[in-house]
């Protein structure tokens, strides 16, 4: 069952009181991310994410993760590039804890400058981690070319450049003007009170009222098309993220894209995993991932292959879309691709977190909830017709923004 409130400074609260768990995950969402960076900003929202975890007027960051952990619970987050999320899996009775601790977090941090300094040297060495890995790094690439001049197409960590420079006086700035009680989702998932939460949340999240930030770097996303990009790097195989912008998160076309997803490139008994690794031995990995933001969504496919094969396996891929645009896929095979989606979605429901992450995205991209047999009958609605149409708009192979790390 869900519920929502918001509490008097204005923090929206959103729980599902799940009786049979013993367990919580807690989330605060911050509608906050990498796309509301402006000039001289990027990598700041990540940045602030680290920062919160280092101490706070009344904690250590060691006596934060200490005050947790003792009792089992796990804390991490998240940057992404339209929210920011932090979250708390713990044992239901040590909810309340939890609440503040979060509360202490996000409204009392300190933001010491010997902290920034060494927080500084760990993000580094974050972004060195992304670059030595090449599936992730790849993507990155992608969405810069697919959004060149925009901040969706930054990447979320930031560069070197914009990490070395990131002051406290800007970083303090930043976290005052996106970190208020309008910009707040808490959200939990397990066993609870809902009323108690709101009470938890009322008494902890306490501060300062301030007005939700009337201008940031979000822009309305223009993407590029039809493009090559190859960039060199010293690993062994070469690297290629394909694809192109789609429709909204809001949009209804989104299921005909999660089922061409599925179809494509989920798991392996999936069209591109059968085709390339099973048939033709052209890869190891292959597989496909749509992504929604509020006003746009991404397609992707992504393959890593010897060089020598980089171009044929390209041509199969070329090949398979063609077929799809032209023919779709036939009525046995969307039935079989629709009883999948609905798998997955009832396995995701045995998560706390993942119920959490539901719930969170729902009320900020949408405004509410949707209970999951609202999306069964999404999903059983999907006709061979819906395939063929957004396979027609999104899947024309020309269009596409092709990136290679090789």
């Amino acid at each position: 069952m869900y519920k929502k409130s918001k509490t008097s400074q204005g923090i929206t609260v959103i729980s599902n009181a799940l009786s049979f768990y013993q367990s919580v995950t807690l989330g605060v969402w911050v509608k906050t991310g990498s796309r509301f960076e402006r000039t001289g900003q990027m990598g700041m929202a990540h940045f602030i994410e680290h920062m919160l975890f280092k101490g706070t007027q009344k904690r250590t960051g060691q006596e934060i993760v200490l005050t947790l952990e003792q009792h089992g619970a796990n804390l991490n987050a998240f940057t992404s590039r339209e929210q920011t999320c932090f979250y708390i899996q713990t044992p239901a009775s040590f909810l309340e804890p939890a609440v503040e601790v979060l509360a202490d977090m996000l409204t009392a941090s300190r933001f010491s400058v010997t902290d920034i300094e060494t927080e500084r040297q760990v993000i580094l060495e974050e972004i060195a981690a992304v670059e030595d890995t090449p599936d992730e790094y790849v993507v990155d690439l992608f969405q810069e070319h697919l959004f060149p001049g925009n901040t969706l197409g930054h990447p979320i960590l930031g560069t070197r450049e914009s990490v070395a420079a990131h002051s406290r006086a800007g970083l303090t700035a930043f976290w005052r003007e996106n970190y208020v009680a309008e910009n707040m989702v808490v959200v939990a998932a397990g066993q609870l009170d809902h009323q108690a939460l709101h009470d938890w949340v009322e008494r902890y999240f306490t501060g300062e009222n301030r007005p939700v930030p009337v201008e940031t770097g979000m822009s309305a996303a223009v993407a590029d098309q039809g493009r090559l990009f190859e960039h060199q790097s010293g690993f062994t195989q070469t690297h290629i993220c394909c694809g192109a912008a789609v429709c909204a998160a809001a949009d209804e076309q989104r299921f005909a894209l999660e089922a061409l997803h599925v179809y494509l490139g989920a798991g392996m008994s999936s069209r591109l995993f059968q085709l390339m690794r099973e048939e033709n031995a052209m890869v190891y990995s292959v597989y496909s991932f749509p992504e929604f933001f509020s006003d746009t969504g991404i397609f992707c496919i992504y393959l890593g292959t010897d060089g020598s094969k980089s171009a044929r396996a390209l041509d199969l891929l070329k090949s398979e879309l063609e077929c799809l645009v032209r023919d779709g896929i036939d009525r046995d095979t969307l039935e079989r691709v629709k009883q999948q989606m609905r798998g997955r979605l009832m396995l995701s429901l045995e998560s706390t977190y993942n119920r959490m992450i539901r719930l969170a995205k729902n009320e900020i991209l949408f405004g509410r909830a949707y209970e999951p047999e609202t999306i069964y009958r999404r999903i059983d609605k999907l006709r061979t017709a819906d395939i063929i149409k957004t396979a027609h708009d999104y899947f024309n192979f020309e269009d596409w923004i092709i990136t290679k790390l090789q």
